[in-house]
C-alpha cells in the first residue's frame, strides 16, 4: 500500500447533432441557472443527486477494459470514435525556443479561481478572472526558472447564484484555449484578439456540462481538464457527496468525468472505480478521501497523473480540510488496475499546500510543471514548481506569485 503521509486557440468545436440530452441539459441550466439564479453546494452536504447514476447504456458507463468497434482500448473512457478533424498544434504555434547555450523556453498560460472576488465592481452582471501569461526557463544543467510577461481580465455575464469565472482548469485543445468555470459548469474557449502588441483575451462559452450521468439539473463542478486521443476530458474532484451530520453518501455525480470530441459530442463516462481504486491504493478509501484537481493524460509514458490537492485517511472536515495538502504524485496505465499504480513524492508537505494544476514540459516527458494553492483561514496564495515525475527530484522548488488561487497552467508553445 502506498503511503499518502510519507514526506520523502482558436477553432470552435462544432455538431450540429449533438446529444440531446447534453442540449437538454444546456438549455434547463441556462434558464434555471442563469436566468432565475440558483445555490451552490459546498464539499459536503449537497443533495446534488444524479439521475441514474448506475446507468449502463451505449452513451454512459465504465466500459471498464472495453474495446470499441475500431479496436480502440476504451477502459473506462469512451465509446466516441476518434475524429479525423482534431487540430493537435498549440494555440501560439511553434518557437517556445532553444539556446544555443543548451537552453529552452516556453510560453504558458494560468487562470485563476478567485472565489467571490470574481465579482466585477461597479457592473451589475459581470464576473472575471484573470488570464496570466509567463516564461518557463530551462538551463542547460536541468534546472528552472519563471518570469511573468503579462496579465489581462476575462469577463462573462453567465452565472449560477450570484457567482461565475472561477476558472479551474487550462488545456489546448483542437488548436484553441480551453477553461471551464467549476460554480457555473460552463465550458469556455478562450479567443485571443491582437491589439497593438498585446493580446486580449473573450471568454466564449461553448458547453454547459451536469453531474453525474448527466441526467440531472446540476451543475458540473469542473476541477480538471487533460487531452487523450483526441479527446477533451473534464473531471470533477472525484469524491462522493457526504451528508454533514452522519457522513452518508449523498451523491456520486463528481465521480464522473466527461468526454468531448473535435466535433462537440459530449459523452458522461463512470470513473468511480477509478477514483475508489486510487484511494485503495493510499489507503484512503471512505470515509477517508483523495481530492483531485490536477490530472493529466500523458502519452508518452501511456499513463494517467493525479496530484491530490488533498490526501487524507480520515473523513472530511472543512476546516481540517484546508490542512490536508499533499506531496503525491499517482500514475497509473489506462487499464486502472491495482498493481499498476506507481507513485512519488515530491519535495517536502506543506500542509496548505494542495496541487492545483499539472502540464508536462514539451520536450522533456519527465518533467513536470505544478501549480500548489493556498486557501487556509481565509488566505488565498499560489506557487508554481518543476519536478521529475520518475525521481521526485525538484528542479524548481516551490516559488509564490500570486495572493489569489491560479487552478489551470497550459503550454502555449511547444
Amino acid at each position: 500500500m502506498l503511503n499518502p503521509r510519507n514526506d520523502s486557440w482558436f477553432s470552435s468545436a462544432r455538431y450540429a447533432g449533438q446529444r440531446k440530452v447534453a442540449a437538454g441539459v444546456a438549455l434547463a441550466l441556462v434558464m434555471l441557472y442563469v436566468l432565475a439564479g440558483g445555490s451552490g453546494e459546498g464539499m459536503d452536504g449537497g443533495s446534488g443527486g444524479v439521475g441514474r447514476s448506475g446507468k449502463q447504456d451505449g452513451r454512459s458507463g465504465s466500459g471498464y477494459g472495453a474495446v470499441d468497434d475500431d479496436g480502440v482500448l476504451v477502459a473506462g473512457e469512451t465509446r466516441i470514435k476518434p475524429s479525423g478533424k482534431y487540430d493537435d498544434t498549440y494555440p501560439l504555434g511553434h518557437g517556445g525556443g532553444r539556446g544555443a547555450d543548451g537552453s529552452a523556453s516556453f510560453v504558458f498560460a494560468v487562470v485563476a479561481d478567485m472565489d467571490q472576488a470574481s465579482k466585477v465592481e461597479g457592473k451589475a452582471n459581470a464576473w472575471s478572472s484573470i488570464l496570466k501569461i509567463g516564461r518557463l526557463t530551462r538551463s542547460m544543467s536541468g534546472k528552472y526558472d519563471v518570469t511573468w510577461v503579462t496579465q489581462s481580465r476575462i469577463e462573462s455575464s453567465l452565472a449560477v447564484g450570484g457567482r461565475s469565472m472561477e476558472l479551474s482548469a487550462l488545456v489546448a485543445y483542437n488548436g484553441g484555449l480551453w477553461t471551464c468555470d467549476d460554480r457555473t459548469g460552463v465550458v469556455y474557449q478562450l479567443e485571443a484578439v491582437l491589439a497593438g502588441a498585446e493580446y486580449t483575451y473573450t471568454a466564449v462559452p461553448k458547453y454547459i456540462l451536469a453531474e453525474g450521468d448527466g441526467e440531472t439539473s446540476k451543475n458540473l463542478k469542473c476541477e480538471w481538464m487533460s487531452v487523450k486521443n483526441g479527446h477533451l476530458f473534464v473531471g470533477g474532484f472525484g469524491k462522493e457527496f457526504v451528508n454533514d451530520k452522519d457522513g452518508s453518501i449523498t451523491s456520486e455525480g463528481p465521480m464522473w468525468v466527461k468526454l468531448i470530441d473535435a466535433e462537440g459530442r459530449i459523452e458522461h463516462v463512470d470513473w468511480r472505480d477509478n477514483y475508489r481504486l486510487l484511494r485503495k491504493a493510499t489507503g484512503t478509501e471512505h470515509p477517508g478521501y483523495l481530492l483531485h484537481e490536477a490530472v493529466m493524460w500523458h502519452e508518452p509514458h501511456g499513463r494517467w497523473y493525479f496530484l491530490p490537492r488533498r490526501v487524507s485517511p480520515d473523513a472530511y472536515d472543512e476546516v481540517k480540510d484546508e490542512r490536508r495538502g499533499s506531496n503525491l504524485v499517482l500514475s497509473v496505465p489506462p487499464t486502472f488496475k491495482l498493481g499498476d499504480v506507481s507513485s512519488v513524492h515530491i519535495g517536502e508537505i506543506v500542509p496548505s499546500h494542495g496541487f492545483s494544476a499539472v502540464r508536462f514540459v514539451p520536450g522533456f516527458p519527465d518533467e513536470a510543471v505544478a501549480l500548489k494553492s493556498v486557501e487556509d483561514a481565509g488566505i488565498a496564495e499560489t506557487y508554481i514548481m518543476v519536478f521529475n515525475v520518475k525521481t521526485g527530484k525538484v528542479l524548481m522548488p516551490e516559488t509564490k506569485f500570486g495572493d489569489v488561487k491560479f487552478e489551470g497552467i497550459e503550454f502555449l508553445q511547444d
